[in-house]
Order: structure tokens, then C-alpha cells, then sequence
């Protein structure tokens, strides 16, 4: 297969995880110098902005019925004529429902979550479709891999893992001006659990009255998260800053990046914290194992008395400065080592390589 056409479908432009990988997804793609045209099931949203920074063609596919739209990016995709289409929210698996009516195409599923996820969200039927109509996947995940290929059997074989892009330049400079004891970058979901952050940060506030912590990301639960910090009077000791643009610079003024999902892939978030020199304390999900080791850069911890140790972790951090710079360094040392603009570009480029050759 010689040409190097391929059509995205994009289900979600927020400002997700999925989302950021979406654009370093892209820009490998330009490099490697493929036609790229993504098609967008989805309204307008804040992610576009950096997709029409990339100058690479894409449309909206709009239509109340799904029939109808499905007919609308069918005649779309065919008149692109493309190699690949790729999903790249999973949720989308049906629209490769197509690739019967267009020769010569390969089609690659996706898997955003922990595999298990998207499983649980969709009916038989759906499911089945899940495993017959994707020829490969693309995932963050080892962990995905393993828990999407027993629930579905699909074969393994067939789903290859790319792990999460981080961009980073310099290497994070001495800290000055802390503002923030403790930080998390996350959308404010039921299965990121951040109401666990807010008691852990009403019992830090006994030993440090003054704990400053800060939640970055928007989302349904604010409102709710908002009545417990009023309720428990740590208003003066944790914002929900809403979202933001310039991360890095919250990143520079904190100590510590916590993440307290309940399922994860492989989290963005973990990687933004070791980027900036962050230690970081984290639940068990995902492969967050293959990148925060304990007593090295951080600590994962287990459910079983998960405040408390979380407590306990974050207590450590904040009394021992020369600890936790070192754990800062070795985070930013693991990403210096495992995740550049290079190592990523190849690692696309050996995945399409391949399955382009089938």
C-alpha cells in the first residue's frame, strides 16, 4: 500500500486527555507526511483551536439521525478515498461500519480507557461490533490491551499500544514563588474521585492550617464539589480553578501532583506533573505503574486505606524539601528518558507502517 491517505473521526473537542493526544496524534501524522482529513461527529469545541493550528483539513459531520449522518460520512470518506480510517474516541466503533462499502480499506478502533470501561457502557450488540469491525486497535494502555482482549477476546495481536505524548523543553528550574502545596489536573468526572482529595486535604488541614491546594479542570461535579469545601470550611485551603491555559505555569508554583481516578489509561496528568519536576502520588490504574515508582519519583497506592495513606504520603512530601526534590528530578529524568517528540514520532510510524502492510 503505497499511499498514505487516511481519514480521523473525532467524537469530542474538549479538553480531555483524549483530546490533547489527539493533537500530538496529528502532528506526528503531518511529519510522517501522510494526507490527513479528519471528520468531526461532534459540536464545535475548545479543542479545535489548536486543530486548526496543525492547517490540516477536517469537517463537521451534522445530522439529528444517525443514519443520516453515517450516509453523510460514508459519501464524504468516499469521495477522500483514503487508505486508513481510524476512530479515535471508541465510542465511534459503529461508523467503521463503512470500511464494508469502501475497497481497499483499513480500519483501527480505539481504546482511550482501562479496556474495561468501554466495555461496560454498551449493549451486546454493540459490543459485538467492537470485536468484528476494527481489522486493529490503537491504545495508551498495556493494561487496556490486557483487560479489552479478555472481555472481548479480540486478538491480541491486533492492538498495538502507543504510550501518551508529553511535550516538554527545559528542565524545570529551582522552584521559587510556590503558591501551591499540592495540585491536580483533572475534569471534574465521578470516576476521577476528587471528593477523596477534599478529605484528604480536611485532614491535612489539622497539622497544616495553611495547605493550599488547587484543582485545574472544569466538569459536572463542580457544584458538588463546591457544597463540600463550603460545608467543611476549607475554602481558604483549596480552589477549583477552573480551566486554563497556561498549566505550566500552575505546574512551576506546586510541589506535589496527586491523582485519585478510579480508571485511568495511561493519565495525561502524571505526565504533565513529572514534566514539570513534580513528585507524585497516585491510585493504582492504568500503567501509571510503568512510570511513578515508589520511593523514587512518587508512590502508587492500593484502595485499601487509600485517604490514609494518601495522607500520609503527601505529609512526607511536605516535611522532607530534599526528598521531594529528588523525587521531582527522577520524574523529569524518566521523561527526559521514555517519552520524546522522537521516540513517540517512531513509535507511530512503526504502528502504521505495519498495519499498512497487511
Amino acid at each position: 500500500m503505497k499511499n498514505k491517505k487516511i481519514a480521523v473521526l473525532v467524537g469530542d473537542l474538549g479538553l480531555g486527555g483524549a483530546e490533547k493526544q489527539l493533537i500530538f496524534y496529528l502532528k506526528a501524522l503531518k511529519s510522517l507526511n501522510y494526507n490527513i482529513k479528519v471528520y468531526f461527529i461532534c459540536d464545535r469545541g475548545d479543542t479545535i483551536t489548536a486543530i486548526d493550528k496543525l492547517q490540516i483539513k477536517y469537517e463537521f459531520i451534522f445530522d439529528n439521525l444517525k443514519i443520516f449522518r453515517l450516509y453523510k460520512l460514508y459519501r464524504r470518506i468516499l469521495n477522500f478515498d483514503p487508505n486508513l480510517i481510524q476512530i479515535w474516541h471508541t465510542f465511534l466503533t459503529p461508523y467503521l461500519i463503512i470500511k464494508f462499502l469502501i475497497k481497499n480499506i483499513i480500519s483501527i478502533g480505539s481504546i482511550r480507557g482501562d479496556g474495561i470501561i468501554e466495555i461496560s457502557k454498551v449493549n451486546f450488540f454493540i459490543k459485538s461490533l467492537y470485536s468484528i469491525l476494527p481489522d486493529y486497535y490503537l491504545t495508551n494502555s498495556i493494561n487496556a490491551k490486557k483487560n479489552f482482549t479478555k472481555k472481548t477476546r479480540y486478538r491480541s495481536d491486533k492492538i498495538f499500544c502507543i504510550k501518551n505524548h508529553i511535550e516538554f523543553k527545559n528542565v524545570p528550574t529551582e522552584k521559587k514563588n510556590i503558591t501551591n502545596d499540592i495540585i491536580i489536573i483533572s475534569n471534574l468526572l465521578p470516576i476521577k474521585r476528587l471528593f477523596i482529595f477534599l478529605h484528604v486535604i480536611k485532614s491535612l488541614k489539622l497539622k497544616f492550617p495553611k495547605i493550599n491546594a488547587i484543582i485545574l479542570g472544569e466538569g459536572p461535579e463542580r457544584k458538588n464539589l463546591e457544597n463540600f469545601i463550603n460545608k467543611n470550611q476549607i475554602s481558604k485551603n483549596i480552589k477549583l480553578v477552573g480551566k486554563v491555559d497556561n498549566v505550566s505555569e500552575f505546574l512551576s508554583k506546586s510541589k506535589v501532583g496527586i491523582l485519585t481516578s478510579r480508571s485511568e489509561g495511561f493519565p495525561n496528568a502524571v505526565l504533565e506533573y513529572m514534566a514539570s519536576g513534580l513528585p507524585v502520588i497516585s491510585t493504582n490504574v492504568g500503567d501509571v505503574k510503568d512510570v511513578v515508582k515508589d520511593d523514587f519519583n512518587g508512590f502508587v497506592l492500593d484502595e485499601k486505606d487509600l485517604k490514609e495513606n494518601m495522607v500520609q504520603k503527601i505529609n512526607y512530601l511536605l516535611e522532607n524539601e530534599s526528598i521531594r526534590k529528588e523525587f521531582g528530578h527522577n520524574s523529569f529524568q524518566i521523561i527526559t528518558n521514555n517519552f520524546t517528540e522522537k521516540i513517540y514520532l517512531n513509535n507511530v510510524k512503526r504502528f502504521l507502517n505495519r498495519v499498512r502492510q497487511r
